[in-house]
């Protein structure tokens, strides 16, 4: 008999707040990089620079530059303090025991439609998906918890299956224009 291996991920729980600064960080450092973009563009149109004037373009992209080194610093002392927690997904046997555990409200119509209490069965499949690891999901702060749930219930959920197209053939296509898929790309 062939068994097919079950996917798994690793997630990730910053601790600290650093999503929230890591995103106000990224978001400051585009704009500033759109800024850049659009003083290089105005520079450019109003011709050649008197010798001496200073270009403003160059000032904000050294700004943006500077940001992001900024950034990649943050997010490097972010991943060294972060909990690592693995999450395997759950055999179709298991989801029927959990699904026939955590079955669908009366009186709530997306129950009926999955066939499941979506109160109760996420929370249920995250805490097989993660079990034998070393969290106490009792103990993870509601914003953890609920990146935990959704990156779960993805695993299970989502679809994981890849183009089977050469990468090489579509770097290519895009370089030179359209051109048809070679044999065995498909």
């Amino acid at each position: 008999m062939t068994t097919i291996e079950r996917r798994s991920i690793t997630v990730r729980l910053n601790q600290g707040g650093y999503e929230q600064k890591l995103e106000d960080l990224l978001n400051k450092t585009m704009t500033k990089q759109r800024e850049a973009e659009m003083a290089e563009a105005a520079e450019e149109s109003a011709g050649p620079r008197r010798t001496g004037q200073k270009s403003t373009a160059k000032a904000l992209a050294a700004e943006a530059l500077s940001m992001a080194k900024g950034y990649d610093d943050m997010l490097a002392e972010a991943e060294s303090t972060a909990v690592y927690v693995d999450v395997r997904e759950v055999s179709n046997r298991q989801w029927e025991i959990l699904a026939d555990e955590n079955p669908p409200r009366d009186d709530v119509p997306s129950d009926k439609v999955s066939a499941l209490n979506l109160k109760t069965f996420p929370v249920a499949l995250m805490k097989a998906a993660v079990e034998g690891s070393s969290i106490d999901l009792d103990a993870l702060s509601r914003a953890h918890f609920k990146k935990l749930e959704r990156e779960c219930w993805e695993l299970h959920n989502g679809d994981d299956s890849l183009p089977f197209v050469s990468l090489v053939w579509q770097l290519n296509r895009r370089r030179d224009g359209e051109s048809e898929p070679q044999p065995g790309s498909e």
